[in-house]
């Protein structure tokens, strides 16, 4: 191949680039008209935050006992003096019998106790 055919080759596939860009460019300008930026913006955070959210929850599913018991745990802290009144509350207010308050026991002669 000589240098003059090398030449016009290089400047046929040059020409053949320009209007394979020249037709990429005017897909892309009919492609941007018939869906502006902003619409495919919108549409990729859309999926985005879709997606997003499918991992988040199944984050949770697989981590739902850990997650569980964290928030009664600090439920429990929070309310830690209110549930203390409510326990001592119920311990006095509990009745008389084998698990509840002893009962009234008297102690001395007149009543039959040890001495």
């Amino acid at each position: 191949m000589s240098a003059e055919e090398t030449l016009l080759a290089s400047a046929q596939a040059r020409a053949q680039a320009w209007t394979d860009l020249r037709a990429e460019l005017v897909g892309l300008k009919d492609d941007l008209a018939a869906r502006p930026l902003g619409q495919r913006l919108r549409d990729r955070l859309v999926d985005e935050m879709a997606d997003a959210i499918d991992g988040a929850g199944t984050v949770v599913k697989d981590t739902a006992p850990a997650l569980i018991a964290t928030l009664v745990l600090l439920a429990v802290w929070t309310l830690r003096d209110p549930l203390q009144e409510l326990g001592q509350w119920l311990w006095r207010k509990r009745p008389a019998g084998w698990f509840g308050q002893p009962e009234k026991r008297k102690w001395g002669r007149k009543s039959g106790g040890l001495w």
